[in-house]
């Protein structure tokens, strides 16, 4: 038995069957060349992996070599059709077997009632839980077909197992040609209008950033209008590289070597280039190094651009035919997983590859297979004209080849010079420009579809096309952060305005002048550059097509020389991020705030009940800070964030002739007081950013609280606190409640109109550095966000067109009596020095 055994395997290995184990009348076969070294695949959430094969014998079992991790917490669904002339119609109808698995290990088997003989397509997907990975080999062996997100895929082979029932000796017969390969149908598009009612509501919130200056509120901006934001968003860090590669900030780097920055045999290249693959930053995120599948990262972008107001990002995929698909599934899944969480996130689209139509075809193509004709993520689409949008020049295309990829997408072009002479015709958008950016898309009325906003650019207005980031020399040197049209570069001196002294790089003069531009145009799309671009390459020589340049690094470089807003752990923080929400605001206009019916005294010793009719109620996000898993590049770690504890839902505030009370709710029951930073309250009362804890006056329960007490402290200055008194609180199963004398907070007791901003807090991991609002455990609202308490009336109201001319009239006035002195004074001057001649 033994020696017919080695025959038949050894006969199935001649012939390339795949023939792997006879027992009694039972085969189980291999549907891949098992000769091949295994290596791994992650599934997403949304992908379809598929095995087309013909079964010569019955057959009741599957086995399929996947990893769930060392945990085994992922979910994975496997579906068995009997083949129906092509791959999309044997999709349609309903399988014959189904099941879900989950808590699996190293492998997935599928015992199931027999199946007759002939032929099949074994589906896996609905990947959900941990990272699940099954394991491919190179290449589909003969007589099997796999298919990956629906399109045909030569290139690997699955590591599944069937067993036949029966002892023919024969493996598997053969299979049909797929016959449609090209799209079956015209996807039916649709607009989808988000009519979801979102309760949290940002663009109700006030902050006062770092250097001081103050978010516009409703009365300065308006009502809503019908405008986009856009922002160009980077998904490309790749994670398999991440334990070979090395990176480098560049502004730590020219700090330490400033005369290595335009030459390219310096030393110090030499010497970081040979230890180790590197990649160079202009400088370090706050986030730390983090790879293009970090979850965490995305959960924390899609509040952060929620929150300011951007309504959709636009992918970079402007090299060779790369998409980056496993960062962009883990980026929608983290989105999707943050709108169920209430986030209203921003939709998507591309920025693809124009340089020739092989490279713009090829990614329009996978994309259309991937994405578009599944229908995956449609309520993430960013829609223009009634299509998603595609930034990529279509004229390349080939209409009757192309056609089913011209009428899919509403396209917009663009090109790489960044001060010609622009084309205003609709259908193109210039994605990056030197002030004044130009008008895009002017229709016949005048109004303007586009107008591009960025931070900075890699170009010169002597230049055509572009420069590279580093060069120092006035006909190549970029326009910077502190450039301006009107002012050319300005230097990092200390820069002053009003009351405000720092340094010129944070200011963003030349984000601020674009904006002025934009604001002034009034555009139906901004599209911002941008946001976590960060990376760049060094050349030690790089043509242009107009000049050669030395030690080029083109797109980025430094603080003073880069284009990202994302928050950084170097000087610039988090001041750009605000300078964005203050402009879009006044571009986008603001939501009414909610009516106030809040004059309600509170037992806090008592239920919830009593608070059910107070207003406004302030909402927030569940799942802000989600568990981080250690990660980062070589040299580069983080460690596990694992500091969500309290998680905020909705807050409160009533008042009385006495005393101010607060109301917080969580997700799950609040944890004890003993906790180290827990349940703190911070309150702006003068909304100013100077004097105080950054724009803070007011701490309670910065220190540990007692059984039923918190202490109220006061600001001397930074993190420096003088306690006020000590204010009482309850908590009961995941509401807390805290009631605080009036006069601890500098409010009078007849005050008319009460009015300060509040933001809760828990689990601050480095006291009295506010960056880490953007890190660690939870707040409400996220980051330098407050929450609004505002009784005068007036705050929910515009001025009205009346009250404006009054106004215009009394300075009018002002200025003619001031006119009228002047010319009093210097008559009755030249009068008295008659008199002296």
């Amino acid at each position: 038995m033994k020696i017919v055994k080695a025959c038949l395997i050894l006969i199935a290995a001649i012939l390339g069957f795949g023939l792997i184990m006879v027992n009694g009348t039972s085969e189980k076969v291999a549907l891949f060349d098992r000769e091949k070294l295994l290596k791994e695949m992650r599934l997403y959430s949304h992908d379809n992996l598929a095995v087309q094969f013909n079964a010569t014998e019955n057959f009741d079992e599957v086995t399929i070599e996947v990893n769930a991790g060392k945990h085994g917490k992922g979910k994975l669904t496997v579906s068995i059709y009997e083949w129906d002339e092509f791959y999309a119609k044997t999709l349609r109808k309903e399988p014959v077997r189904k099941k879900s698995f989950e808590g699996f290990g190293n492998e997935i088997t599928y015992k199931f009632d027999t199946l007759p003989k002939g032929e099949y397509i074994l589906l896996l997907n609905e990947a959900s839980g941990k990272a699940i990975y099954v394991k491919i080999v190179e290449k589909s062996m003969d007589n099997v077909r796999v298919y990956y997100n629906d399109r045909a895929e030569p290139s690997i082979g699955v590591a599944v197992y069937v067993k036949y029932i029966g002892g023919s000796g024969k493996n598997l017969g053969g299979i049909s040609e797929n016959k449609s390969d090209e799209p079956i149908l015209e996807f039916d598009y649709f607009n989808p209008d988000d009519d979801r009612e979102y309760k949290v509501r940002p663009d109700t919130w006030a902050a006062v950033d770092g250097l001081g200056r103050i978010l516009p509120v409703y009365k300065d901006v308006g009502n809503l209008k019908d405008k986009k934001v856009g922002i160009f968003y980077t998904i490309w860090f790749e994670e398999e590289y991440s334990n070979s590669i090395t990176p480098y900030s560049l502004q730590k780097l020219m700090t330490e070597y400033p005369d290595a920055r335009l030459d390219p045999t310096h030393r110090l290249w030499s010497t970081i280039e040979s230890k180790s693959r590197v990649i160079y930053y202009w400088n370090e995120p706050l986030y730390g190094y983090y790879s293009g599948t970090d979850a965490f990262v995305y959960r924390k972008h899609a509040e952060l651009l929620s929150d300011a107001g951007v309504d959709f990002i636009v992918f970079d995929c402007t090299n060779a035919t790369y998409l980056w698909r496993a960062q962009f599934l883990c980026l929608v899944d983290a989105f999707l997983q943050a709108k169920s969480e209430g986030v209203k996130v921003p939709q998507f689209a591309f920025f693809l590859n124009s340089r020739s139509q092989y490279e713009l075809s090829t990614q329009l193509d996978m994309l259309y297979r991937d994405v578009f004709f599944r229908g995956l993520y449609q309520d993430l689409w960013f829609y223009l004209d009634g299509k998603p949008l595609i930034m990529a020049n279509k004229n390349i295309l080939d209409n009757e080849k192309h056609k089913y990829l011209l009428d899919s997408f509403t396209f917009r072009a663009n090109s790489g010079d960044y001060a010609d002479k622009h084309n205003e015709e609709i259908g193109y958008w210039q994605w990056l420009r030197i002030h004044p950016q130009g008008r895009f898309g002017v229709r016949k009325d005048g109004s303007v579809e586009y107008v591009p906003v960025s931070v900075a650019q890699n170009g010169n207005r002597e230049l055509p096309g572009f420069s590279a980031m580093n060069q120092t020399d006035p006909k190549l040197r970029p326009t910077g952060r502190s450039w301006t049209y009107k002012n050319g570069w300005i230097g990092d001196d200390d820069f002053t305005e009003g009351n405000i002294i720092s340094k010129t790089k944070l200011q963003g003069l030349n984000f601020q002048e674009q904006w002025d531009y934009a604001h002034e145009v009034d555009p139906d799309i901004v599209f911002i550059v941008g946001w976590n671009e960060w990376t760049v390459h060094r050349y030690a020589e790089f043509d242009t097509g107009h000049v050669k340049l030395i030690n080029a690094f083109v797109d980025q470089f430094d603080d003073e020389n880069s284009r990202d807003i994302e928050m950084t752990k170097g000087d610039l923080k988090d001041h750009y991020y605000y300078q964005m929400v203050s402009n879009i605001r006044k571009f986008k206009g603001m939501s009414v705030p909610d009516a106030v019916n809040a004059y309600k005294k509170i037992d806090i010793s008592k239920g919830v009940e009593q608070w059910k009719d107070v207003l406004p109620e302030y909402h927030h996000y569940t799942g802000s800070t989600p568990y981080r898993e250690a990660g980062g590049f070589r040299g580069a770690v983080f460690d596990a964030n694992d500091t969500m504890r309290n998680d905020f839902v909705l807050a409160k505030v009533a008042y009385d002739e006495n005393n101010i009370y607060f109301f917080a709710q969580t997700k799950d029951d609040i944890t004890p007081y003993t906790d180290k930073a827990w349940m703190r309250l911070f309150i702006d009362t003068t909304f100013e950013g100077n004097g105080n804890w950054e724009g803070f006056e007011f701490c309670i329960n910065r220190e540990n609280a007692t059984v039923d007490k918190v202490i109220v402290e006061r600001s001397k200055g930074g993190w420096d606190w003088d306690k006020v008194g000590e204010a009482r609180y309850t908590v009961s199963g995941n509401v807390m409640q805290i009631e605080v004398p009036k006069e601890y907070l500098g409010i009078s007791g007849k005050a008319k109109n009460i009015a300060f901003n509040f933001k809760w807090s828990d689990n601050m991991q480095s006291d009295g550095d506010i960056m880490d609002f953007y890190q660690f455990g939870d707040v409400a609202p996220g980051g330098r966000f407050c929450f609004v308490f505002n009784t005068d009336e007036n705050f929910r109201k515009l001025p009205s067109k009346k009250s404006v001319d009054y106004v215009m009239i009394a300075v009018w006035s002002v200025a003619l009596i001031l006119v009228g002195l002047v010319i009093f004074l210097a008559k009755k001057a030249i009068g008295i020095n008659k008199k002296e001649g």
